[in-house]
């Protein structure tokens, strides 16, 4: 199905106006061109529900910026922000600890999309009307979440796994004989004698295998232990 055709319900009750991200419904009156009427059979008169085809696709379950952007699917734009965060030449380091399903893990997509210099998924965004150069960097994106923490052994071993995975995406050649730490530290001074800069580290995640280790406080704790590791 095309963006064209793409249906999205807006349930509402007969006689109600209201607006919804600037498309406005007017439910007393006829259905105008962008809007289709659908009924359900079971439902009475007044619970009929509105569709409205021209919207952009509403993602529920994406928290990658550039398949966000791909897909043309809605995208609130927070890359001014983004912008006056990493703009500034004495940050180095930013911790971010919103609430849950707050869009932590596509701003975190969003910034190495930046860093990657991927221009063209910005075209129409706040960002790409600034002075930022565009310049790529080196970018190391760990994401704790999907590591197993069921053991002190399984999560040691995902770890180095997530570690070696991300390391050898931003093409440092992982060596196992080393702790997962000790490869990251040879990572950064690799990249920094590479390009003068250094890379750009991001974590998603980060407090993930503690937090789902809580009701196990020895587990939880020698979990920490090991990503302070890291840290």
């Amino acid at each position: 199905m095309n963006q064209s055709s793409s249906l999205f319900p807006c349930p509402c009750s007969l006689g109600a106006r209201f607006d919804r991200l600037g498309a406005r419904f007017h439910t007393g009156r006829a259905p105008s061109a962008r809007t289709v009427a659908f009924r359900a059979p079971a439902l009475k008169r007044n619970a009929g529900l509105w569709y409205n085809i021209g919207m952009r696709p509403i993602a529920t379950n994406i928290a990658d910026f550039e398949t966000l952007r791909k897909r043309g699917q809605i995208y609130v734009d927070k890359t001014a922000y983004l912008h006056k965060l990493i703009a500034n030449p004495s940050s180095t380091f930013f911790f971010c600890a919103r609430p849950r399903r707050f869009g932590k893990s596509l701003s975190v997509t969003t910034l190495k999309s930046i860093f990657l210099g991927h221009r063209e998924y910005f075209e129409d965004l706040a960002i790409a009307k600034t002075d930022w150069e565009w310049k790529k960097h080196t970018v190391i994106h760990f994401n704790w979440g999907k590591v197993e923490v069921s053991s002190l052994e399984k999560f040691i071993k995902g770890l180095a796994i997530a570690v070696n995975d991300s390391l050898t995406a931003a093409g440092y050649n992982y060596d196992e004989s080393i702790s997962p730490s000790s490869n990251l530290d040879r990572a950064i001074n690799h990249f920094c004698k590479q390009d003068g800069i250094g890379p750009v580290i991001l974590i998603d995640e980060y407090d993930d295998p503690v937090a789902k280790t809580l009701h196990k406080a020895e587990l939880a704790e020698q979990i920490r232990t090991e990503l302070s590791a890291i840290y």
